[in-house]
């Protein structure tokens, strides 16, 4: 009687057989450039191999102005201060609205950044330009710059992906305002409140942190 001997990859739960299957498959995926056969199989691939995601920070005018400012009203007196505060504008990012009613695990509609998690052979500016034209139908550059990151907790995502979040400083040809994509002073961003809004809350915190004199002027 002849016993069929399974062996099993060292220190994995893998058989021999199976890593050889898997190494096979997923060389088709790379054959695809990185894309997968059904969303089943991208989620399961996502939960097993956490990757980043880059989400897409555009502002209509650049950050350094009101940077420089709030230096500047550090060392002048109240009054004088609120007088410059007065004159400023503020500037505003871009917000898209995101999510469905209802659906298991799924996401309630929301503001939030637009964005994407990358491909297995995207650099993050192939990422951003992607989602520039898929989502803004707009060219977006990634100036080189992640400005904050965020590490999705177990069970905070509603696919259970833990992705790391990198949010890019971006610039923007063509963007058009729609009932779904609009821009938002960065002190009056929406859905802080909503369990959802966790990019919009790391906005937040951000620019509150960044920028504390021009958040706390007026106090």
């Amino acid at each position: 009687m002849t016993t069929n001997v399974v062996k099993m990859v060292p220190k994995t739960s893998f058989t021999e057989t199976e890593a050889a299957e898997l190494t096979r498959l997923l060389g088709l995926v790379a054959k695809d450039k990185g894309s997968w056969p059904t969303q089943e199989c991208f989620l399961a691939a996502d939960r097993a191999t956490p990757r980043w995601a880059a989400e897409v920070i555009i502002a209509d005018r650049p950050f350094e102005g009101i940077e420089r400012t709030a230096r500047a009203c550090a060392v002048l007196h109240k009054d004088e201060a609120e007088e410059v505060w007065a004159k400023v504008q503020i500037p505003k990012v871009l917000l898209v609205m995101y999510g469905t009613e209802g659906g298991k695990g799924a996401f309630k509609p929301h503001w939030t950044l637009p964005g994407s998690r990358g491909s297995l052979t995207e650099s993050i500016a192939d990422t951003v330009k992607r989602v520039g034209e898929k989502e803004l139908d707009a060219t977006v550059t990634y100036s080189g710059k992640i400005l904050f990151d965020h590490k999705w907790q177990p069970g905070q995502h509603p696919d259970g992906a833990q992705v790391l979040s990198l949010y890019t400083e971006c610039t923007a040809e063509g963007v058009v305002e729609t009932e779904n994509r609009k821009f938002f002073p960065i002190d009056a961003l929406p859905d802080l409140d909503k369990p959802e809004g966790v990019h919009v809350r790391n906005l937040d915190t951000y620019f509150r942190t960044k920028l504390s004199m021009f958040f706390g002027r007026g106090e």
